[in-house]
């Protein structure tokens, strides 16, 4: 059988759906019909506010304003900033900056894109030599518009401090959506998880910003999941580190520790299967556009802070109002595949930092085969680790174990974990920080912008 708390991807594709359900237990299939209880109802409101009259709908609103005092409008559209519906692109014009865009494939077929910041502000470069490259990463399920999208953000700083910024775009998100062979229909598009971010789209990005440039080495700054990928591949892949001239990471993510705690323990140890139940083997978050553009925006960020708040007990007060709030998680979600989320789900069951498990024999105690393990001992280039204190979702001691040599450690008491990027002080807490650090390791006569 099935050991409960650790799912995998191979079993529940091959099983059919009795097999699937069986595998569950009595306790897996009472919260199984739970979710499709959830499930029945999302879909029959989007029904509902699709055919339901405007007018109606503004009734109820004002109805639910009477008989609730202080509530917020729940159906009746706000004005929205200009900013929320714009793509990367359109924010870096916004912003007043000169921005690229980039296609990078991989070896295993996928296209990437690779969004550009290559001057400061309005174009301007008083730099007298070319600008040392730098590739910033997101984290799982996001894209690159969580790096632009507000003005006192970490790729503007980069490019005001003197730096070519390269924002790179994980395989299934917003921005790279094609394949040489699937389309995103097919399973095989969706057949992927933070191994072949590693393995094949960190290289490739990489190799490209390297060879357009004409550097011999570049920097790179990863948040969340984008410190994973850079963990797991430069462990593996020695000639790629070799061209790492700092790799800074940013909430890192290695070993997941919060997910192990209360009830989201629960959560772990079922909710896979539920996953791979309803969603097969494709995308996740697909329901995730319909309430961000239904919703008021102030309305969506009271969501998305409540969410937080009851699984992975982040306050979210770092972030700032509910304004600056709405304009941030506009941007906040994208694409990926159910494998990847599963994937952390394993890290975070047997509690290591390894590669996928795609055995059939799940039981505890001793196993014929061993999942390979990622060792982030071995990476040789230079590291800086930032934290935040109050951040619980990850385990940042195990990890700094594995690189007592780091070249720098900055713990920032009460930030939570999306605090590193968002946070409203993050450009004086943690930006000036990460590009002194990338400035202290570019040749001498880099013309680089001190603060």
């Amino acid at each position: 059988d099935v050991e409960d708390g650790v799912p995998l991807l191979s079993v529940f594709s091959r099983m059919s759906l009795l097999g699937r359900v069986q595998a569950l237990g009595w306790q897996g299939i009472s919260r199984l019909a739970l979710a499709v209880i959830v499930i029945v109802c999302e879909v029959m409101l989007k029904m509902v506010m699709f055919v339901m009259p405007s007018r109606l709908l503004q009734l109820i609103d004002s109805e639910i304003k009477i008989h609730i005092p202080g509530s917020v409008s729940v159906f009746k559209k706000q004005e929205v900033d200009p900013t929320y519906d714009m793509n990367t692109m359109e924010l870096i014009a916004h912003y007043g900056y000169c921005g690229e865009e980039h296609v990078v494939r991989t070896e295993d077929g996928f296209f990437l894109a690779l969004h550009r910041i290559p001057f400061g502000r309005d174009g301007q470069d008083t730099s007298t030599t070319q600008r040392p490259a730098v590739l910033v990463q997101h984290g799982l399920m996001q894209n690159s518009e969580s790096w632009v999208c507000c003005e006192d953000s970490l790729a503007f700083a980069l490019a005001d401090a003197g730096f070519d910024v390269w924002l790179g775009n994980n395989r299934g998100n917003k921005y790279s959506c094609r394949h040489l062979r699937y389309g995103m229909h097919e399973a095989g598009f969706w057949d992927f998880s933070l191994d072949e971010m590693a393995m094949y789209d960190l290289p490739a990005a990489v190799e490209y910003i390297l060879q357009d440039t004409g550097h011999s080495t570049m920097s790179y700054v990863g948040f969340s999941q984008g410190t994973g990928q850079a963990f797991a591949g430069l462990s593996l892949n020695h000639q790629l580190a070799a061209k790492i001239n700092m790799f800074i990471a940013l909430s890192p993510a290695a070993k997941a520790k919060g997910l192990q705690q209360g009830m989201l323990q629960t959560f772990i140890h079922i909710a896979p299967q539920s996953l791979f139940l309803f969603l097969g083997v494709k995308a996740v978050l697909r329901d995730a556009e319909f309430w961000r553009h239904n919703l008021p925006r102030e309305t969506y960020a009271r969501l998305i802070d409540r969410s937080c708040r009851h699984l992975f007990a982040w306050s979210m007060a770092n972030i700032g109002s509910i304004e600056r709030k709405a304009r941030m998680y506009s941007h906040l979600f994208s694409f990926t595949s159910v494998k990847t989320v599963v994937h952390w789900f394993q890290i975070a069951v047997v509690d290591r930092f390894q590669m996928w498990d795609d055995q059939h024999d799940f039981r505890k105690g001793y196993r014929a085969l061993q999942p390979m393990g990622y060792p982030i001992g071995q990476i040789r280039c230079p590291i800086a680790v930032f934290y935040g204190d109050a951040d619980q979702l990850t385990d940042v001691q195990w990890l700094l174990k594995q690189i007592p040599n780091a070249r720098a450690v900055h713990c920032i008491p009460t930030y939570e974990h999306l605090d590193l990027m968002w946070a409203e002080d993050a450009n004086r807490k943690v930006f000036p920080h990460v590009c002194a650090l990338l400035q202290s390791v570019q040749p001498k006569h880099q013309d680089l912008k001190q603060d």
